[in-house]
């Protein structure tokens, strides 16, 4: 059974439209990890859907990012509370699983399908497991 060994916010909770971009995430010495999206409030109007991307930095130009996790259609966030998002080295894919490793330097895209504000936050669960 694996266990947390870190964990962090990577986007506070607040309302947001468009297209999100967090900051550069830092992993030191982790192969896997849980992205919570925790969606607290849908707003008003037409039904809003996000998106998660997870992005790898490449480290030989250090400004080109390549994807690693896209949920696009298939996996869309519509509903009010948490969506977990798992992604790790020998993980069997499937629903929001994805096999593949988390590298030194990560970041997150969350598009928005919609003009709607919705209020969500982000977080992450880092293990060696």
């Amino acid at each position: 059974m694996s266990r947390i060994a870190d964990s962090h916010t990577v986007l506070p909770s607040m309302a947001r439209s468009g297209t999100t971009i967090s900051a550069s995430q830092v992993n030191t010495r982790f192969n896997a990890m849980h992205l919570i999206v925790n969606v607290t409030d849908l707003g008003a109007g037409p039904p809003e859907q996000l998106f998660v991307v997870i992005q790898g930095r490449d480290p030989a130009s250090s400004n080109d990012w390549y994807n690693i996790v896209n949920t696009g259609i298939s996996f869309p966030i519509s509903t009010l509370g948490p969506t977990v998002i798992r992604v790790g080295a020998g993980m069997v894919p499937s629903d929001r699983i994805y096999n593949d490793f988390i590298p030194a330097m990560w970041r997150l895209i969350v598009p928005h399908l919609g003009a709607t504000t919705m209020t969500y936050s982000v977080g992450v669960n880092y293990t060696n497991g």
